[in-house]
């Protein structure tokens, strides 16, 4: 709370490999390979992949390996705080969707990114010769501060991150 301990960067001792998910191991290498695909971290086998982002410390998974890439079972015992709720709402008070997250955070991103998606319209604006597609919500916008809520959150705390998705905001 003080910015005197990162908690994310503590390296669990009595974690393992076996606590982390290849299925998000994966997805973290197809993240690196869409964003920079010259990345000398895709030339990397998988230990030395995560050594080098620090989800694992010493071959023991960090809290922020844990909450990346982590088993949902280990999320659960080694970071029960983390926790994501979407909701698509109908007006100011109700919702017609709600999607509740406990799982690493590329897959939560992923998810809650195609949600919002789903309802973002794109109108076409003509000027002149010249058509552009405008988003409802600028995805740019949006991730960036759905991102800032989850990895900025407290993770000691016990508390949701709630995403609340309206119409017109």
């Amino acid at each position: 709370e003080l910015g005197l301990i990162d908690l994310t960067g503590e390296v669990i001792k009595d974690a393992s490999f076996e606590n982390l998910d290849k299925i998000e191991i994966e997805r973290l290498r197809n993240i690196i390979r869409a964003e920079k695909p010259e990345s000398t971290l895709l030339r990397l086998n998988e230990k030395d992949l995560l050594e080098h982002t620090g989800i694992t410390k010493d071959r023991h998974p960090t809290v922020a390996g844990i909450l990346l890439v982590g088993k949902e079972d280990a999320i659960e015992k080694y970071v029960p705080a983390n926790e994501v709720i979407y909701l698509h709402m109908k007006n100011d008070i109700s919702y017609d969707k709600r999607m509740d997250y406990k799982r690493g955070i590329l897959y939560i991103l992923e998810d809650v990114y195609r949600n919002i998606d789903l309802y973002n319209k794109i109108t076409t604006v003509k000027v002149g010769l010249f058509h552009f597609e405008v988003e409802d919500f600028p995805s740019d916008t949006y991730r960036e501060a759905i991102l800032n809520a989850v990895v900025h959150r407290e993770y000691s705390r016990a508390e949701a991150v709630f995403i609340k998705h309206y119409k017109d905001l």
